[in-house]
């Protein structure tokens, strides 16, 4: 194709896409089960009702793999096994979500652990171990492999506000992210000054700077400055 970057795509230059942008046919039947519990509170003589805990586990069919003529290679009709738990309580929350594949006889595991209070103070855990691979062998070098732990902390003090991320990488043993935000809003409730840096695994610093007017006293708007 002679397709550029400054260029718009058009039906006279189409772009063409390489062997990882294609989508294969797919005949699925997928089968689950699925459990849920249920509060019931009253506020004021009415019910309220809120979903407590939810577990899931699944497992996908593909009929078109199943049918498909191939040689020299194994037929994988059946998806990877997932589990997904989902938990929300007035003061904790957590999600995980596991996957285990069949073929390549590996699991992924990612979790989530968020303890909050009413002012919208939390501390949360992240933990998360995956593998990349291909359709018939996981790769197994270390490069490939992911295992991070990525803790965050928010808390509101009167007229700031304050919010941060870091990730850790558990395999090289070394810092791999960050970010912050810091808002500070004066009395009055019509203007707030914020101030954020991030900065992603291999990617430069990037800090941002805001002044938003709160006209209702709710939502945004202003002047930014990025770099």
């Amino acid at each position: 194709s002679n397709f550029k970057k400054d260029q718009a795509a058009s039906n006279s230059d189409s772009i063409q896409f390489d062997y990882r942008d294609r989508i294969y046919e797919k005949n699925l039947v997928t089968y689950s089960i699925s459990n849920k519990i249920w509060r019931k509170r009253y506020s004021q003589g009415t019910p309220e009702y809120r979903q407590l805990i939810r577990h899931k586990i699944y497992q996908s069919y593909d009929m078109h793999e199943e049918q498909r003529q191939i040689e020299d290679k194994l037929k994988q009709p059946w998806s990877e096994i997932g589990s997904l738990l989902d938990m929300r309580f007035d003061n904790f929350e957590t999600n995980s979500l596991i996957k285990y594949y069949p073929y390549l006889k590996e699991t992924t595991y990612a979790a989530r652990l968020k303890f909050f209070d009413s002012r919208n103070n939390y501390i949360q855990f992240t933990y998360s171990d995956d593998f990349l691979f291909n359709n018939t062998t996981a790769v197994a070098d270390t490069n490939s492999k992911t295992r991070d732990l990525t803790t965050g902390i928010g808390f509101v003090v009167k007229h700031l506000d304050f919010s941060g991320t870091t990730t850790f990488n558990l395999l090289q043993g070394d810092m791999q992210a960050y970010g912050f935000n810091v808002k500070f809003r004066p009395p009055g409730n019509c203007w707030a000054f914020i101030f954020s840096q991030e900065k992603k695994t291999d990617a430069e610093k990037e800090w941002d700077m805001n002044i938003s007017f709160l006209f209702d006293g709710k939502s945004e708007t202003g002047l930014s400055g990025d770099k």
